[in-house]
């Protein structure tokens, strides 16, 4: 039995309800959190989230694999589109037609999404390809590292994510994902939460990936609290 939004009662009822559903024959659970989608761009212009929304998932988490399009200014969001779409194949064509632009920071992002009628629950990581972008420009897509003062504009950027309502995560790029056109990522991407150094307490979600017996790379578990 379903009283406003909670569960009040699991079992046979036979009061009055306004309205009853046969669900013989079918499971009856939760929704389902998918805590590793990649609808970041997609949610600006289709708020539901389909076909997410028609599987039984109430609830995703945007800005996994440390791509994603916060902080961003107006002439990096084609770099970060072609980053999404080399990491995760999102079509940069579909993202260009698409995405409703109504931000630059961390904030404004989740508040764009707020103001669309969400068929979801959304939370979204800081990821960390954006904030290098945000810092350093150009140099961010190059295995440069940042400047005593890139890394303090990460650390604020990180900073106000966080204050903003941004989950208390850095999300740090695939081990074997380009970060730009044919390079790897730099040595700092690899310690994002230590790279950054924000000043709230954060930790870092990442992949750990390892080779198997013929060479291949098979996944391995998501780390979210690493030994650092």
């Amino acid at each position: 039995m379903v009283l406003g939004d909670r569960i009040a009662a699991v079992g046979r009822h036979d009061g009055p309800a306004r309205e009853v559903l046969d669900a013989r024959g079918m499971l009856v659970t939760p929704g389902f959190v998918d805590v590793h989608t990649h609808l970041d761009a997609q949610l600006t212009w289709d708020p539901s989230g389909d076909p997410v929304c028609w599987h039984g998932i109430t609830s995703v988490v945007v800005g996994n694999c440390g791509v994603g399009f916060a902080p961003c200014r107006p002439a990096d969001r084609d770099y970060l589109m072609f980053l999404m779409e080399g990491v995760e194949d999102v079509p940069r064509a579909a993202m260009a037609a698409g995405m409703r632009w109504a931000w630059e920071g961390f904030g404004d992002y989740l508040t764009a999404l707020e103001r669309s009628p969400l068929g979801l629950n959304v939370g979204a990581y800081v990821a960390h390809a954006p904030l290098r972008v945000w810092a350093m420009g150009e140099r961010g897509a190059l295995p440069d590292p940042p400047s005593d003062g890139e890394r303090e504009a990460m650390r604020r950027a990180v900073d106000e994510a966080l204050a903003a309502g941004g989950p208390r995560r850095v999300e740090r790029p695939h081990d074997d994902a380009p970060h730009a056109r044919g390079r790897r990522r730099p040595r700092d991407l690899r310690r994002p939460r230590r790279a950054v150094g924000a000043r709230r307490a954060a930790g870092a979600a990442r992949h750990r990936r390892r080779a198997g017996r013929a060479g291949r790379h098979r996944r391995g578990p998501a780390a979210t609290s690493p030994p650092w």
